[in-house]
């Protein structure tokens, strides 16, 4: 951690490129040839039971003994492990991603999710008390609720509190699939393929949000997708789905609960229902916008609502009520505007939108306005938004334009 955090605030102000690459190169020729000598020093020793003094060799014998029982790990373990390890390492970058280019590009952002993602391993692994993971599963549908609210209710949310939320979120559920993966730790003669297994999660996710994704989506769907599965990981205690009688009144609830919630979140973000209401007097009491209001109570009961499920104790039914809201809230994103065009690149992803009027067409990188053009012929070539002429591009253009003055 403090390796990591030394980055931006020693090694990248004061050392260039070519040399941090001749430190790197060095540290990991160094670190190789370490590695060889451990493997070359251990050959020696055939079991992990290393010799003690007389006096605690009994007690060390029944201690490896026991580590070592013959247990099998199933697929289901190794895919679990897999699937948990996914998660956060495909989350870190999918927010690293979606904050930077939809809320504020900040040089070096990278290093925060990347120490909360660490932090939450030496926490999982230090062999916390249990009561953590209990306060963190019970944490995560409140932040994800929160961050549903904020994400997507255009209510003039301060930029420095989305960060936070964002954040809070993704650490929470690191601390969530992590702790989940510490708490199933096999014993020690299964350790290696336990660390492997884990590695291997982290490797998908860094492929899926490096290679896969940017080539699949044409915007940062991957972010919404990995909270979704996140949502769908969380440990809820209750019983489990049991094939008996009562089978049939799962399998509806599991149906309709997400089929509901597409339904009333798709007819909240198009129709804006509230917005037909009389909240003035509400708003005045409050002291609040009343359209402000409306947004507010639309999208927080669908956080609400969600929030409230976690409540009923059954699997993965949080998991769905919450990728219901999500995926419909993506997908309604876009409604009431005229796309021409969209792409993503490695720089983010490029929209042109065509108003409504027919009068312009404009440019966005994520969310922020980066071109206007008329859409008249007359008018084409007569700069907007950074570059007109009364603006510090125009002036810049107009001092240098005429003849040049000896």
């Amino acid at each position: 951690m403090l390796a990591l955090i030394s980055y931006p605030t020693l090694i990248e102000p004061y050392f260039r490129l070519a040399e941090q690459s001749r430190a790197w190169t060095g540290g990991y020729i160094l670190l190789v040839a370490c590695i060889v000598c451990c493997a070359l020093a251990t050959r020696k020793y055939r079991t992990g039971c290393l010799p003690e003094e007389p006096e605690g060799e009994r007690q060390r014998a029944a201690q490896c003994a026991a580590d070592n029982v013959d247990t099998r790990l199933t697929l289901r373990q190794r895919s679990r492990w897999v699937l948990l390890a996914f998660v956060p390492s495909s989350l870190m970058l999918g927010v690293t991603t979606f904050l930077s280019t939809d809320v504020a590009a900040i040089p070096l952002f990278w290093v925060i999710p990347l120490a909360l993602y660490l932090l939450s391993f030496i926490i999982v692994f230090a062999r916390v008390e249990n009561l953590i993971r209990r306060v963190m599963a019970a944490l995560l549908p409140v932040s994800l609720t929160a961050l549903i609210f904020v994400n997507y209710a255009d209510v003039g949310i301060p930029k420095g509190i989305i960060f936070i939320v964002h954040l809070v979120n993704f650490f929470v559920t690191c601390m969530v699939c992590h702790g989940e993966i510490a708490a199933s730790r096999p014993t020690t003669k299964h350790l290696t393929e336990f660390y492997l297994w884990i590695s291997v999660g982290g490797v998908l996710g860094g492929i899926f949000n490096a290679l896969i994704a940017p080539v699949t989506f044409n915007t940062i769907l991957e972010y919404p997708l990995l909270l979704a599965l996140g949502a769908l990981l969380l440990p809820i205690g209750g019983e489990r789905i049991r094939r008996d009688g009562k089978m049939w009144r799962n399998v509806l609830l599991y149906l309709a609960v997400p089929l509901a919630l597409v339904a009333l979140t798709y007819w909240f973000a198009t129709e804006l229902p509230l917005e037909n209401v009389d909240l003035g007097r509400l708003a005045a009491l409050v002291n609040i916008n009343e359209k402000t209001l409306g947004l507010i109570l639309t999208y927080g009961s669908l956080g609400l609502i969600c929030y409230g499920i976690a409540f009923l104790k059954k699997p993965f039914l949080f998991g769905m009520a919450a990728a219901a809201v999500l995926m419909t809230l993506v997908a309604t994103e876009d409604t009431g505007r005229d796309i021409v065009h969209r792409e993503r690149s490695f720089f983010g992803v490029l929209t042109l939108v065509r108003e409504a009027d027919g009068t312009f067409m404009k440019l966005y990188h994520g969310v922020t306005l980066h071109g206007k053009q008329w859409e008249s012929s007359s008018q084409r070539l007569e700069p907007l938004t950074y570059y007109h002429r009364r603006g510090p591009a125009g002036q810049v253009f107009a001092a240098f334009s005429g003849e040049k003055k000896k």
